[in-house]
């Protein structure tokens, strides 16, 4: 049964990389900005997308409602501990906006460490390389 199909119109100033899993039930495609200097890390940027899992490609993509929904269950979660209850809310406001950008910094793509790099976020290898990521899809079999 096909669950999604996804039609691409490609447009002149658009190149894409494409993964494809060995076992054909996971695949990525990556746009980029004009054409691909690098081929292989454009390849490999896209092999990370299919393995990370990323939700988002920039923070600015990351729904308003999203981020008060985290921001709502991470108050939530520090009101439960006495330590923090004390703090001035200064304080907390930091701490709030630290755990938000670690967790969902690991759903945003360019927030993520390259998976064949871990000292590299993949923005870094972005700019490195200079590649401009437009966007991205992820496809898997037997995956809702």
């Amino acid at each position: 049964m096909l669950g999604r199909v996804l039609r691409v119109k490609k447009k002149s100033d658009v190149s894409f990389s494409v993964y494809n899993h060995y076992n054909h039930r996971l695949a990525a495609v990556c746009a980029f900005r004009d054409s691909i200097n690098n081929q292989q890390v454009a390849d490999d940027v896209a092999m990370h997308v299919a393995t990370m899992k990323p939700d988002y490609l920039r923070w600015s993509d990351v729904d308003a409602k999203v981020l008060q929904q985290e921001r709502t269950i991470l108050t939530q979660q520090l009101q439960q501990d006495p330590k923090i209850r004390q703090k001035p809310q200064a304080i907390v406001d930091r701490i709030i906006a630290g755990r938000m950008k670690k967790t969902l910094g690991q759903r945003i793509l360019t927030s993520q460490s390259f998976v064949l790099n871990q000292e590299q976020t993949v923005a870094q290898l972005l700019q490195e390389h200079h590649l401009d990521m437009v966007s991205f899809v992820r496809l898997s079999v037997d995956e809702s």
